[in-house]
């Protein structure tokens, strides 16, 4: 589907309509085709055979996964607050202070120049 048809917001076609049905057939046929060539309705069979058989355990090792990654995220966030504790600035002041440091090193470069042109004329003087 386009975008503009989205956009535009014509209702999604229904699978048993006539001028779709066959393009629908083909992609399923192709989905099962590479579902069967990849592997993957091989380990779906297997998954599902250990979760009828081991429903407790399967539903405590979904669900470990779960608040698993919940802690994991919920660890990395307060890593990365305690990480900001010295920078605790909105981004307008952070740029004006890269640019400030940007300027007074601009600055020193410039009055580094200046003292060895300043050098280079007093040598040439002698």
């Amino acid at each position: 589907m386009s975008v503009l048809k989205l956009l535009k917001s014509k209702p999604m076609p229904d699978k048993n309509a006539p001028e779709y049905k066959e393009r629908y057939e083909r992609e399923v046929a192709f989905g099962r085709k590479f579902a069967d060539v990849s592997g993957i309705s091989w380990a779906a069979r297997k998954l599902q055979v250990f979760a009828n058989n081991h429903r407790a355990a399967f539903l405590i090792i979904v669900f470990g996964i779960v608040i698993l990654c919940f802690l994991t995220n919920l660890s990395r966030l307060v890593i990365s607050y305690r990480a900001a504790d010295g920078r605790k600035a909105v981004a307008t002041q952070r740029v004006d202070s890269a640019l400030q440091q940007k300027k007074i090193h601009e600055m020193k470069t410039q009055m580094y120049n200046q003292d060895i042109q300043n050098k280079h004329h007093e040598e040439d003087k002698f």
